[in-house]
């Protein structure tokens, strides 16, 4: 999307300035788990995002779309790149995981995703590994669950974004406490 289409669609403003990474559109795609580089291509352009979310299964339990594979589906030059940390089970795997987005990719900017064994943020784990994360220089947008002191401890820490849970990871629930 050009930058006359994003203005024209989004508004003039980024809701997110951070480094060198410019966010219009709020709805950010993930494409960790498709596995057909044509769907991802299609999904992107009907979303009509400026941003995608990849990431690197360290452990390598999960099977996604190859990254060279979209190369032919997308000028994948016109998007964000945002890495996560969502197949991470620990602090130490979630920083992990965002070196080998960095050093493999290029991604600095890192939605942080450090979950306990059912699927809700693991306070603890998210604080430790934000903390190492921008010691490291990345831009990051931790997932927590509303709580206003940890909130404030992210953004005193430099985090450039906060995601609030409104729900259980993937049980399609929508937003269960809207206080």
């Amino acid at each position: 999307m050009t930058h006359e289409r994003q203005a024209a669609v989004f508004g003039p403003d980024p809701w997110l300035s951070t480094g060198r990474h410019r966010l219009f559109s709020r709805l950010l795609v993930g494409i960790e788990r498709y596995t057909d580089p044509v769907a991802v291509g299609e999904v992107l352009r009907a979303a009509e995002a400026d941003a995608l979310i990849t990431t690197i299964d360290v452990q390598q339990r999960h099977s996604a779309v190859p990254l060279l594979a979209l190369h032919d589906q997308l000028d994948l030059g016109r998007y964000v790149w945002l890495g996560t940390t969502s197949f991470a089970g620990s602090p130490d795997e979630a920083v992990a995981t965002a070196r080998a987005l960095r050093s493999s990719l290029g991604i600095d900017l890192l939605k942080l995703d450090v979950r306990d064994n059912r699927q809700r943020p693991d306070t603890e784990g998210t604080l430790v590994a934000a903390r190492g994360l921008l010691a490291e220089g990345f831009s990051v947008l931790p997932f927590i669950e509303p709580d206003v002191d940890v909130a404030l401890t992210l953004q005193d820490l430099g985090c450039c974004a906060i995601r609030l849970m409104a729900a259980p990871v993937a049980s399609f629930r929508g937003i269960v406490d809207p206080d």
